[in-house]
């Protein structure tokens, strides 16, 4: 009776640790996330700054994006969030939409195969340079 307590315990203290160190969550690909907003939305140039995390159940996502100046902004904000939502589960995304190409050094923007790049970071308010 005392290992399954014990077992119990570790797994619920191991979850909270998870969730209290705003751990990103162990199924979602960043790079394969940012490869997919690339290819499957043709106004989307390049992906970075991607920073996933989980609260609760739920994942949670902020990222920049260099895209092509949209005709309608809010229209591909629509589509940019609906495809997170049905292809990641992702109910809150904060997109930051540039318009020209990313200068900071840890963009990495020279690509071989024209795919994208994100830099898999674990959240942590307050620790970013850059404006959201």
């Amino acid at each position: 009776m005392s290992l399954l307590v014990l077992r119990s315990a570790w797994t619920l203290l191991r979850e909270s640790l998870h969730e209290l160190l705003e751990d990103a969550p162990a199924l979602i690909d960043v790079e394969k996330l940012a490869r997919d907003l690339t290819l499957n939305l043709p106004e989307v140039r390049n992906v970075h700054h991607v920073h996933v995390w989980q609260v609760g159940e739920k994942p949670v996502l902020t990222l920049h994006m260099h895209v092509i100046p949209p005709y309608d902004h809010d229209a591909l904000l629509g589509r940019i969030h609906r495809y997170l939502h049905q292809k990641y589960q992702i109910g809150h995304a904060t997109v930051q939409m540039e318009y020209q190409p990313c200068a900071t050094p840890d963009c990495e923007l020279d690509y071989d195969d024209g795919g994208s790049a994100a830099a898999h970071h674990h959240h942590h308010h307050g620790e970013h340079a850059h404006p959201h």
